[in-house]
């Protein structure tokens, strides 16, 4: 897969479960990679072991972990002065 530049890419906060069975969690780790290695925002990676593609369908520990999860990323974005 070809990536392009990414330096004004947005801070990202990226979650995927590791039984995803719909995408590759393969994608999402290259993806966390590349954007790490080329944008200048903070990049977060959270991998869910056991979760699966809709993990977050229903509310679950998973699902309030990774809502906590964002929040705190957004909270701290905006103390950083961060560009969303």
């Amino acid at each position: 897969m070809k990536w392009q530049k990414v330096k004004e890419a947005p801070p990202f906060f990226v979650a995927h479960g590791d039984q995803d069975r719909l995408v590759s969690v393969e994608n999402s780790r290259r993806f966390t990679e590349h954007l790490r290695d080329s944008s200048s925002n903070p990049v977060v990676y959270v991998e869910l072991p056991g979760a699966g593609h809709n993990f977050d369908l229903y509310h679950s520990i998973r699902t309030e972990a990774v809502v906590n999860g964002i929040e705190a990323f957004v909270d701290w974005v905006q103390a950083n002065n961060k560009r969303i």
